[in-house]
């Protein structure tokens, strides 16, 4: 009796072995890969940020005055009035004890130039106003979207390629796609200040106020795109 239950207990986990190999042998080989794809951007919109006021000018001249100043400067260089916007106007309320108070009035500018070489001649003509309160808050390419595409698409092309050659590295065929991950796209810069670079004096990296003898010394680096994605191939056998 003793021996009927041994051969059976046996005999039991042999059919478990078998059928656990089986399970596995069935199962569609697969390879998963990561593409990745970088294209770095010369930005083509550069946006200011723009304060006239009539605080610490020595000519005394009126907020309305500092405008039309303005105004012709971006006329004479030939920058397009569309790209310029009012971001706040105001007045601030200071009080100078001889002199009782006064009101100083001041205006927020947004304006888009296309280039550096536009935004360095901008500098220097401003500065010859005494207009020097100007910061670089945001950069951008107006293909931009285009370009996250050809980035996303280089990338799948390099995630196929790799899975091609390792495949065929073991002697087997790549199968049919099983699965796309996409990551998040890096888009850098992302702090504007950071896209300031190779500056000489004048420019930090804490304040995107310039001095117009450092104007044409401004560059700005590229915007890079960096993108990555996962596929999932089956091998065929």
């Amino acid at each position: 009796m003793k021996k009927i239950f041994l051969f059976i207990s046996i005999s039991l986990f042999c059919l478990n072995s078998i059928g656990q190999t089986t399970e596995i042998s069935n199962k569609d080989p697969y390879i998963y890969v990561t593409g990745t794809a970088i294209m770095e951007v010369v930005p083509n919109e550069i946006y200011l940020k723009i304060i006239l006021s009539e605080e610490n000018r020595s000519d005394k001249l009126s907020l309305g005055k500092i405008e039309e100043l303005f105004l012709d400067a971006l006329e004479k260089l030939q920058i397009n009035k569309e790209n310029l916007s009012l971001a706040d106007a105001g007045s601030d309320l200071i009080q100078i004890p001889w002199h009782g108070k006064k009101i100083i009035k001041s205006k927020k500018f947004l304006l888009m130039v296309k280039d550096v070489n536009t935004l360095s001649k901008l500098i220097d003509e401003l500065a010859e106003l005494d207009i020097t309160n100007i910061n670089v808050y945001r950069v951008n390419h107006s293909n931009l979207d285009e370009f996250k595409k050809q980035v996303r698409i280089k990338a799948i092309l390099n995630a196929k390629e790799k899975a091609e050659y390792l495949t065929r590295a073991i002697g087997k065929d790549l199968g049919d796609l099983m699965e796309i991950t996409e990551n998040v796209i890096n888009y850098i810069p992302r702090n504007p200040y950071d896209a300031i670079a190779n500056t000489v004096g004048g420019v930090s990296q804490h304040s995107a106020s310039y001095e117009s003898n450092n104007a044409a010394q401004i560059e700005f680096e590229k915007i890079k795109l960096e993108f990555s994605i996962n596929i999932k191939y089956k091998i065929k056998n």
